[in-house]
């Protein structure tokens, strides 16, 4: 994985098990085990470090809720973000923010969609725990 993509606080997954980025260097990736309640924490290099795709379900426990069959939306302090699952190629594109419509901005990975989001926000985009 390109470590250029990264940021702190990213979920990844190392070795089959998603990850949170504490930091980074020029090509290692320090991660920690996403349950607080036992704390594993791996220095890896960043080859080792594999992206999260963007499910429906992901989306669900990212805190976005379905509006439609193909629409997803996170509403933070009145402020909607809207996801659009595109059937033809099983992705998901940014589809509106703040009542705008978004270019077709492609989100695969959650990193992206955190790194978009945090952009757009100023907020993490955490897992809704159930």
């Amino acid at each position: 994985m390109k470590i250029q993509e990264l940021r702190i606080g990213n979920l990844v997954t190392f070795q089959g098990q998603v990850m949170r980025v504490l930091s980074l260097s020029e090509n290692k990736v320090t991660v920690r085990d996403k349950h607080e309640n036992h704390r594993i924490t791996l220095i890896a290099h960043a080859n080792d470090i594999k992206a999260i795709k963007i499910t429906k379900n992901w989306a669900l426990r990212l805190g976005f809720y379905k509006d439609s069959n193909m629409l997803f939306s996170k509403v933070t302090k009145s402020i909607v973000f809207t996801l659009k699952f595109d059937i033809k190629d099983d992705t998901f594109y940014a589809y509106e923010y703040r009542g705008l419509f978004l270019p077709h901005i492609k989100v695969q990975h959650i990193h992206q969609l955190q790194n978009l989001l945090f952009t757009l926000t100023g907020k993490e985009l955490e897992i809704k725990e159930k």
